[in-house]
């Protein structure tokens, strides 16, 4: 799943993902790629609403994604949308 967009004070953000953007040239580049949460693997946003249909406000997630063709992770905080 490529991220698109992230609010930086989202806990996305605040973890350091990235979505896409562009440079001071105007190219485009591709944001983060999330590959795994909870070490389960997702491909489809539908994967990501079945793995956190487990969890709750405040549970903390692991993020497996890949920047820069280099595999990373994270730790999130869940929480409410606004």
């Amino acid at each position: 799943i490529v991220i698109s967009y992230i609010d930086q004070d989202g806990p996305l953000g605040k973890n350091g993902l990235k979505g896409m953007g562009q440079d001071q040239w105007g190219r485009y580049y591709i944001g983060d790629v999330i590959t795994k949460i909870n070490n389960t693997e997702v491909n489809t946003y539908d994967d990501i609403y079945q793995v956190l249909d487990k969890t709750k406000i405040g549970d903390q997630v692991v993020v497996e994604y890949i920047r820069n063709n280099r595999s990373l992770s994270t730790k999130v905080n869940l929480m409410e949308l606004k």
